[in-house]
């Protein structure tokens, strides 16, 4: 019984992990097959949502990264995964994630090198999702 329970784990964590993977993260799934990211323009001013390219990076590059960049990368991990949010709650999923992997990775080299991915995997787990 006990191993179930990570086998479980391991399952999830391999499903959020082929979500991150996809190249194409729709902005609003209910607008229909043109509603992807690299080709939906919207007029608001605040287009949080854009310019994030940290999905198959290092934590290093995480590190880096402007927090503009980290918050659209979770945006798109957090979009692949609820569906059914609007851009408010996807900019307070996304800045929980984007927390969460700052923290996950402060104060320590010994993550460097993994994959942003796998610590947002990890955090999204945490997180309940």
């Amino acid at each position: 019984m006990k191993y179930i329970k990570y086998i479980v784990i391991i399952l999830l964590l391999l499903l959020v992990i082929k979500c991150f993977n996809s190249p194409e993260i729709p902005v609003n799934p209910t607008a229909g097959e043109n509603s992807f990211r690299e080709t939906n323009v919207n007029n608001d001013s605040d287009q949080w949502y854009v310019g994030g390219n940290l999905h198959k990076k290092n934590i290093i590059d995480w590190k880096n990264a402007t927090e503009a960049n980290k918050l659209a990368t979770c945006g798109d991990f957090i979009a692949r995964i609820k569906k059914d949010l609007s851009l408010v709650e996807l900019k307070d999923k996304a800045s929980e994630l984007k927390d969460c992997i700052d923290e996950a990775t402060k104060g320590t080299n010994t993550s460097d090198q993994s994959k942003v991915s796998e610590i947002g995997a990890l955090c999204l787990v945490t997180m309940g999702y």
